[in-house]
């Protein structure tokens, strides 16, 4: 079973509310209510409240996780090998037609 945290606002009294729910058979299935939330900080705890609950108490991993991999490289771990000017030149070269179609039309 795949559980969710579902959070739906309702427009009577303002509030978010924050619930665990499963779906069976097409229709949601509310598992757990966490609570109801006026403003973004308690929203943001209740979903916290949510997801840990849902780690917790079922074998389903996050789809987000919480630390995130870094892609950057570090400057002193690269070396430079050069500037490749046949690149240049090949990139001139095959936008040139463009170029003069477009941007050095004489008018008279």
């Amino acid at each position: 079973m795949i559980y969710a945290l579902h959070s739906y606002h309702q427009n009577r009294v303002r509030r978010h509310r924050v619930q665990i729910v499963r779906y069976q058979n097409r229709k949601k299935v509310i598992v757990l209510h966490i609570g109801s939330a006026r403003t973004k900080p308690e929203l943001k705890e209740l979903t916290q409240t949510a997801a840990e609950w849902v780690e917790r108490n079922t074998k389903q991993k996050s789809l987000f996780p919480k630390t995130q991999s870094s892609a950057l490289v570090a400057l002193d771990k690269c070396q430079y090998l050069g500037f490749r000017y046949a690149l240049v030149y090949e990139s001139l070269q095959s936008s040139l037609p463009y170029l003069n179609s477009t941007c050095f039309i004489k008018s008279s």
